[in-house]
Parts: C-alpha cells; structure tokens; sequence
C-alpha cells in the first residue's frame, strides 16, 4: 500500500513511515496494478498462452483435443458461450 497524500502534511508520518495507519484520515491507494488476463481460444500447445505468462499474464486456454496436455478447459468452442468462459475463468 501507498500513502495517497504528501507526506508532509500527514500527522502520523515520521522518519519515512507511517505510525498510524489504523487511526489514517487519508486515503490509501493498492501500489499493485491489476493482473492482465488472456483467454486462449484454440489453445492447442499454449504457444500464445506461454508468451502472455511469461509477460506476467494470467491466461486461461480453451481447447477440445484432450490429447494435448496443460489445458485449463477441454470444451467445444461452439457450444459454449461468453459467460461460461468469464464464470470459469
């Protein structure tokens, strides 16, 4: 977590920490961004799906042949529809 104000005119700064954050009238902001997410549609051998994890993302892969390996679905692209993939995802 990140102080949201200047630190100078925080009461409870001092000597470059906060001594009372449980009693703080300022806001606090989440220093850490929100993670990317990617569906992989047809996923096969996750070629794409590797790339986008190993840039930080969390990928989902979608694909119907169960012989290939690492896959978080086995589904039929056609028969299922946008929310079964947000709901499993």
């Amino acid at each position: 977590m990140k102080c949201f104000v200047n630190k100078r005119n925080c009461p409870g700064w001092f000597n470059g920490e906060c001594l009372s954050i449980e009693n703080c009238q300022f806001q606090w902001i989440d220093n850490e961004p929100a993670k990317k997410k990617m569906v992989d549609l047809f996923a096969g051998t996750k070629s794409v799906s590797n790339v986008f994890e190993e840039k930080g993302w969390e990928t989902f892969a979608i694909e119907w042949n169960r012989d290939l390996p690492n896959i978080d679905w086995y589904a039929d692209i056609g028969k299922i529809r946008a929310r079964d993939i947000i709901t499993a995802f």
